[in-house]
């Protein structure tokens, strides 16, 4: 009888490497196949610290860093001469998720409020170094689903003063031409769960100043990752940052947006027809989106702000039963625009990819995707 857990411990296949070797979770070296790479082995090292990855790689114990380090080591890691910074434009997705079954934030001028209030130009700039593009949509702008003629929300504080007023809110007065009844209004007070690590603590900082000049008293609570996620994933939160790494398939749109996809409403299936949405079995992303596992429909528990829309749900059906990437096109797009407007989520924006490179190694082609498949063309500059 043959040993299921065999492939695990020594997989095969075909490719530019072979698989040689590996030390549990930790290493894995691979022997050249393709006699056109210019080296014979790689090793790849799970180093789950950022402090520690640094480090092998400024001791020259690594060659290459795949993992984007913190922003703030970025600059520090650019002067030093034996280090190349190489990025391009990644596919995650950074966004304000909202929990649209309280009263304040069911209000699509609050939300509307706060989109504009948010200043992403300024963060990219002084928090990313530049290196992010601002978000219009969930999917990145050269994704082929990305919708047409979107623009990314502009920073307006005025016009999310004129909104909160509007909805019956106070804000700051020198944001109106006539601020006196605003005055009687209540103060809008929210709460955005954030980690204690540092740079997503100090986003989260920036984020409650942006919103408290146009007058919402944001309350950040500190939860640490595992807590978070599980609030996350029961409902429980007003407003949350999180991010999506990374965006390949428009399938996520369904899992997220559609009206079936709340949590409460998952349930136990055993094929793909069991989902709700009426999946098509002769269709390749209706077989992606309505795959399930352990019993569970993985197309339901992604729609944790309780967000429902008819159209977009019928958007998402056609593009799931519809096999022409042109016309799925059109529909994802319409869906987008609707999403935009209506702001289940604020997209934020899509972080770059960076990678390292320690000399003399050079050409590391860094894909979109991270992709290790960037790391065939790499070669030494002293090689004879």
């Amino acid at each position: 009888q043959k040993d299921p857990k065999a492939f695990a411990r020594a997989p095969s296949g075909t490719g530019a490497f072979a698989f040689e070797s590996r030390e549990a979770d930790r290493r894995v070296w691979l022997k050249r196949f393709d006699p056109t790479i210019a080296y014979e082995r790689i090793e790849l090292r799970v180093v789950g610290d950022e402090t520690s990855r640094l480090l092998e790689l400024l001791k020259g114990r690594a060659d290459v860093l795949t993992v984007t380090p913190s922003r703030p080591l970025l600059a520090p890691l650019k002067r030093r001469k034996d280090l190349e910074l190489i990025s391009a434009a990644g596919n995650g997705y950074s966004y304000l998720a909202f929990n649209l079954r309280l009263k304040q934030l069911s209000d699509q001028r609050v939300r509307q409020a706060i989109a504009l209030a948010i200043n992403r130009e300024a963060i990219i700039e002084h928090k990313y170094l530049g290196l992010a593009r601002p978000s219009a949509a969930m999917t990145p702008p050269d994704h082929w689903a990305h919708p047409a003629g979107l623009q990314p929300s502009p920073y307006n504080p005025r016009k999310a003063a004129a909104l909160l007023n509007a909805a019956g809110w106070r804000t700051h007065p020198d944001l109106l031409e006539n601020a006196e009844s605003n005055q009687k209004y209540p103060v809008l007070q929210l709460e955005m769960r954030t980690t204690p690590e540092k740079f997503g603590r100090a986003l989260s900082l920036v984020l409650q100043e942006q919103l408290r000049r146009v007058g919402i008293d944001l309350v950040l609570r500190i939860n640490d990752w595992g807590t978070l996620y599980s609030q996350v994933k029961k409902g429980n939160f007003q407003l949350v940052r999180m991010e999506w790494i990374p965006v390949l398939s428009p399938a996520l749109l369904d899992w997220v947006f559609h009206s079936h996809a709340q949590p409460h409403q998952a349930g136990d299936c055993v094929t793909a027809a069991d989902c709700p949405g009426g999946a098509d079995n002769n269709s390749e992303t209706s077989r992606e989106r309505y795959s399930c596992s352990s019993g569970m429909c993985r197309r339901n528990g992604g729609n944790r702000g309780g967000y429902s829309n008819v159209r977009v749900d019928a958007l998402l059906d056609s593009a799931s039963r519809e096999n022409n990437q042109d016309k799925q096109r059109v529909l994802y797009g319409k869906a987008q625009h609707i999403l935009a407007e209506e702001l289940p989520y604020v997209s934020l924006w899509h972080e770059d990819r960076v990678w390292i490179v320690r000399q003399p190694w050079t050409g590391v082609e860094l894909k979109p995707s991270g992709s290790f498949l960037g790391l065939l063309s790499a070669r030494r500059s002293d090689a004879r």
